[in-house]
C-alpha cells in the first residue's frame, strides 16, 4: 500500500471498488499539503463521518475546485494486494508468552491495548459481540482503534496484546477486522489470528515464529 505524500501522511490513499488509488489521502490533504491533516481523514475512509470530527478545519484554497480528472489517478497494478496479520495475544496469556519469547522481532508491531478500561471484563470472549460492545465502550477505545486501523494500512502485521488475550485485544482486533471489511476493498486483505483465544492454526503459529520484516 502506498502512503499519501502530502508531508509524509502515515494514512494510505483511499482505493476504489474498480481498482483506482487516490493520490492522496483525501481532498484535504491534497488542498493544503498536509497543513490540515489530521485523524478526520482515516475516519472517513475506515470508520465514516463522525460528529466528534464536524469541527475539522476547512481548506484554505477555493472549495469549489473540480475534483482532479480521471488521468490523475493511479491503477492498482494487477495482483498488488497488500497483506496484513492481525494477531491478538496475551502478554501474560501461556501462548502470548511463548510465542513473544520464540520471536522477539513481534514485540516491534505491538499495540498494547491493556489501558483500556473494562471494568466488568469477563464472559464471553472478545469474538462474541456483547463483549465487543463492552470493550468499544471503554475510555480511551476510539484512539487506539484509530492507531490500529492506521498500522493495518500500512503495515504487514498488527499485534495486539492484553493481559490474558482474551477479551480486549480479541474484541479490539474483530472490530478493526469489521472496519476494514466496510471499505469494500479489493486491494487488502486481512488475517485475523487469536493466539490465546484458541484460533491460531499450527500453520499460522509457524509463520508467527519465524516472522521477519
Amino acid at each position: 500500500m502506498s502512503t499519501c505524500p502530502s508531508r509524509a501522511c502515515q494514512y494510505a490513499r483511499a482505493v476504489e471498488v474498480d481498482g483506482y488509488v487516490h493520490r492522496h489521502c483525501c481532498s484535504r490533504c491534497k488542498r493544503t499539503h498536509g497543513l490540515e491533516h489530521n485523524h478526520w481523514c482515516l475516519h472517513q475512509f475506515c470508520m465514516g463521518p463522525t460528529s466528534q470530527f464536524s469541527n475539522h478545519p476547512t481548506a484554505r484554497t477555493n472549495r469549489s475546485r473540480s475534483p482532479p480528472p480521471r488521468s490523475n489517478r493511479h491503477r492498482t497494478p494487477s495482483g498488488c494486494i497488500h497483506r496484513c496479520m492481525v494477531v491478538s495475544l496475551g502478554f501474560h496469556g501461556e501462548a502470548g508468552q511463548e510465542l513473544l519469547l520464540c520471536n522477539n522481532r513481534l514485540f516491534e508491531y505491538a499495540i498494547d491495548v491493556r489501558s483500556l478500561q473494562d471494568h466488568r471484563r469477563g464472559g464471553p470472549w472478545g469474538t462474541h459481540s456483547q463483549t465487543q460492545r463492552r470493550v468499544s465502550a471503554s475510555r480511551g477505545f476510539q484512539p487506539i482503534l484509530e492507531r490500529v486501523l492506521g498500522r493495518i494500512l500500512t503495515e504487514p502485521l498488527v499485534i495486539i496484546g492484553c493481559n490474558a488475550g482474551h477479551h480486549r485485544s480479541v474484541a479490539t482486533a474483530e472490530i478493526a477486522d469489521a472496519r476494514i471489511s466496510e471499505l469494500h476493498s479489493q486491494t487488502i486483505e486481512l488475517e485475523v489470528i487469536h493466539v490465546d483465544a484458541d484460533q491460531c492454526t499450527a500453520e499460522q503459529w509457524r509463520r508467527l515464529q519465524n516472522w521477519h520484516p
